[in-house]
């Protein structure tokens, strides 16, 4: 077994759940499930970073079901563009959670009722897999963006390098 070398040679690995707890609003202090050994021809690591496993076809190829997958927690604005897992605080459980690439609207959403000079751009939330279609939030729906993806680390199931 290799030895563990935090945001050197490995990352630590999060339930989404603990992973929006951790990079999310709360900043909350949580444990890792365990470490997971990262390819080392990829980025350097840097203590934002994180693993989590993603399930569900809408990102495929780029994030195949059941992926494995490194995000960076501290995602800086603009988001356009970007691969981001997401939290909606409105859902529960595993639907208050995706993986999508963001888009910003240039149209004001015109289904609010609130004051127009304080509206946000309407959202989209795009699915790489066209099987999959893009949808709308309102800009007066709150939802957080609460890591960057990065890479895939293992394409499905438990990776070689996962320690508990």
């Amino acid at each position: 077994m290799p030895r563990v070398l935090p945001f050197e040679t490995h990352l630590p690995l999060y339930d989404i759940e603990a992973a929006a707890g951790k990079f999310g609003t709360s900043q909350q202090d949580v444990e890792p499930q365990g470490w997971v050994e990262v390819p080392r021809d990829h980025i350097a690591l840097t203590p934002d970073m994180y693993v989590t496993h993603i399930k569900g076809r809408s990102m495929e190829p780029t994030i195949p079901d059941g992926s494995l997958c490194a995000f960076k927690g501290k995602v800086s604005a603009p988001y356009e563009g970007k691969v981001v897992l997401i939290e909606d605080p409105d859902q529960t459980g595993g639907n208050r959670y995706t993986v999508k690439r963001y888009r910003a609207s240039k149209n004001i959403d015109p289904n609010t009722r609130r004051d127009g000079a304080w509206l946000h751009e309407r959202v989209t939330l795009e699915s790489i897999n066209p099987s999959y279609p893009a949808w709308d939030v309102a800009s007066d729906h709150n939802i957080g963006v609460i890591g960057e993806f990065i890479f895939v680390v293992a394409s499905s199931g438990r990776s070689s390098g996962e320690t508990d």
